[in-house]
C-alpha cells in the first residue's frame, strides 16, 4: 500500500527520537549545552510504553469507525449520521467509556477528503515496514 511508504520516514524519524543516544546528543540544556541528565534519561525510557494499550484502542476504535463509513452502500447523503455509525461501531466494540476515539470522525479530515478514505489503520500498519527496516539502518540485517 503507498501509505506505508509515505509513513515510512516518518516512523523512523519518531522511532530515532527516542533512543537514547540521540537523547544524549540533542536533548540539551538551553543555556548550559548540558546533556540530559542520565537518571531523567532513565525515567523516560521506562516510560516509553507507558499507556500503550489505551492509545491503541483509541487508535483502533477510529480505524473501525472510518471502515464502517466506507463500507456502506447505497448511501443518501441527506439521512447519512456519522455519528450513528460511531456510536454503533463503540457499541459492539463494547468500548469502555472512559476511552474515547483518537478522532472524532467530524473533524477527521482525512478520513472524508480521499487519500486516507477507509484507511486509517494504515498508520497502524506503516509500523511494520519501519520495524522491518530499521535494523539495516542501524547497521544489522
Amino acid at each position: 500500500m503507498p501509505t506505508d511508504f509515505v509513513e515510512l520516514p516518518s516512523q523512523i524519524y519518531e522511532h530515532w527520537l527516542g533512543e537514547p543516544a540521540v537523547l544524549q546528543r540533542f536533548a540539551v540544556h538551553h543555556e548550559t549545552g548540558e546533556p540530559i541528565p542520565q537518571t531523567l534519561l532513565d525515567r523516560l525510557m521506562a516510560a516509553r510504553n507507558f499507556n500503550q494499550g489505551f492509545a491503541t484502542v483509541e487508535f483502533l476504535a477510529s480505524a473501525f469507525v472510518d471502515l464502517d463509513a466506507h463500507m456502506m452502500t447505497n448511501v443518501d447523503a441527506a439521512t447519512f449520521d456519522i455519528d450513528a455509525i460511531e456510536r454503533d461501531r463503540l457499541a459492539r466494540l463494547q468500548m469502555p467509556a472512559e476511552i474515547v476515539c483518537r478522532h472524532r470522525p467530524t473533524h477527521f479530515g482525512h478520513i472524508f477528503s480521499g487519500g486516507y478514505s477507509a484507511g486509517y489503520f494504515s498508520y497502524m500498519w506503516s509500523g511494520v515496514p519501519r520495524r522491518r527496516r530499521l535494523p539495516s539502518l542501524q547497521g544489522g540485517r
